[in-house]
């Protein structure tokens, strides 16, 4: 095997979330991006490390590298490497996640303890510039050897980003993955909510944390599907005679590598979206209940109004409440 070579037994199958190292920037939509964006950079100092040595072997011996079964194990040993790099990523991008929850949650918890049973009996709606958010239940996607060997032609990458996300891309994914989230709008319309409907969504704040943790095994499992299949391959290429050319192989490993760098980015990105909408679903809930608070408070100062308060005519102000 090569020298860049992962043991299968060293990948952890349970995370120890205390002893991640937290993602440094915002976990949400942009957050996702710089790391698709540090991978980028990883693929492409990958692919340059490569073309280097191509042209080194041409200039020194006069014709182009021929890829036997050691020097193509060694770099199929380097891809899994950089698809373990990118799982490191996203468990920590993960991590960073739930501690912005567990904030949240508190927040959340005294927010309802205080106003939790008045806003449960108010039923009338409130319009509020929002969004009626969409596919928010739980995240999974397709096998990455499945999306990858079926995808053809120069819309390679759009095909694995349409599976990917599970709908039409176009040619904005990130217009795309924002749509399929927050029903299939771009931008903030006037919706109707009901505030009794809305607090549900904050009294499920903690689950939250749950789905990002299922987000995490769903990236899990494909990047060590894919990590898998690349450790077979080198496998079923040490079998072969040292005299059987590899280059042909070369150009399948390396074609289908981009692939699944392709369907590892967009994951990412899927997963990036679908954080951001879960939380921008919990804010948007409590804004409604808050408005909705603040109408019921300003129609019972126009009722006490109304009434008078002949009956404080010793102290009008001696059953004001704040709250």
């Amino acid at each position: 095997m090569g020298v860049y070579s992962i043991n299968e037994s060293v990948l952890p199958t349970n995370v120890d979330w205390e002893a991640v190292e937290e993602f440094a920037g915002e976990p949400n939509f942009d957050g996702a991006c710089e790391l698709v964006a540090e991978s980028e950079i990883n693929y492409n100092r990958f692919m340059q490390a490569v073309g280097i040595s191509e042209l080194n072997y041409l200039e020194t011996n006069g014709q182009e590298m021929v890829y036997e079964g050691g020097r193509l194990s060694g770099y199929i040993e380097k891809a899994k490497k950089f698809f373990h790099n990118i799982l490191e990523k996203i468990k920590g991008f993960i991590k960073k996640f739930m501690v912005k929850v567990d904030s949240l949650v508190r927040s959340n918890d005294g927010f309802l303890k205080k106003y939790g049973s008045e806003i449960s009996k108010l039923n009338e709606k409130v319009k509020i510039n929002g969004y009626k958010f969409s596919n928010l239940g739980e995240l999974n996607f397709p096998e990455a050897k499945t999306v990858v060997t079926t995808a053809k032609g120069t819309a390679e990458d759009r095909d694995i980003k349409t599976k990917v996300l599970g709908s039409n891309v176009g040619e904005d994914f990130s217009e795309a993955i924002f749509k399929h989230f927050h029903g299939e709008e771009t931008s903030k319309k006037e919706v109707e909510l009901s505030p009794s409907e809305q607090i549900q969504i904050i009294k499920n704040t903690k689950d939250l944390r749950t789905k990002a943790k299922k987000t995490y095994t769903e990236a899990d499992k494909k990047i060590k599907d894919i990590i898998k299949r690349l450790d077979n391959q080198a496998k079923n290429i040490n079998k072969k005679d040292v005299s059987e050319d590899t280059n042909a192989e070369m150009q399948k490993i390396n074609s289908e590598i981009k692939g699944f760098k392709t369907f590892a980015s967009a994951m990412q990105l899927v997963q990036g979206g679908y954080l951001s909408a879960l939380r921008a679903q919990n804010s948007q809930a409590k804004a409604v209940c808050v408005k909705a608070l603040q109408g019921k408070y300003k129609e019972d100062t126009k009722k006490n109004l109304k009434e008078g308060f002949s009956h404080y005519e010793d102290d009008f102000l001696s059953e004001v409440e704040f709250v």
